[in-house]
């Protein structure tokens, strides 16, 4: 585990900003290959904007809302950090990227459908998933009849089974 320090001086090192008197990120981790990224911290901290902003569904902005700066403005801003080529790489799309949302897994799929049949939808990997996440029993049941926790492994294991870098 490595904990990184968060910025002290919030004004400067700003990666994206919202708007004028709103919420600033500062800093962002490197993603690096073959390694998970965690992300801990209190609501309001900014993980779901890092992982917006790591995963392409959020370009940053480094604090110019108003005027938001292009791909090569952000891969030159990065320079010389490993979130230069990270970036390169996705402005290039040459990243695909998973996420499992942290919201209510049991509203992303439709109710009355089994675990089979939304897992049928998935890569064939994802039999391995299944026996990690212990699924296997859940097969013939429907959405509606799973617990959350179960709902959260469900959701895993189709995210994990995405072909994503």
């Amino acid at each position: 585990v490595k904990i990184v320090k968060i910025p002290t001086d919030l004004d400067k090192n700003i990666t994206h900003r919202y708007g004028e008197n709103q919420f600033k990120l500062c800093k962002l981790p490197t993603p690096a290959p073959g390694k998970v990224l965690g992300l801990l911290g209190s609501n309001g901290i900014g993980k779901s904007t890092v992982l917006a902003i790591l995963s392409g569904h959020l370009k940053p902005n480094l604090g110019n809302f108003e005027n938001p700066p292009s791909w090569s403005d952000i891969i030159r801003h990065y320079r010389g950090s490993g979130l230069q080529n990270y970036f390169l790489a996705l402005a290039q799309n040459e990243l695909t990227t998973a996420i499992k949302v942290q919201r209510d897994v049991g509203k992303t799929y439709p109710a009355n459908k089994t675990v089979k049949e939304v897992l049928s939808k998935q890569r064939s990997c994802i039999s391995d998933f299944c026996d990690k996440l212990e699924l296997n029993h859940l097969m013939d049941r429907c959405l509606n009849d799973l617990s959350e926790g179960e709902l959260q492994r469900l959701s895993i294991a189709c995210v994990a089974s995405k072909d994503a870098n």
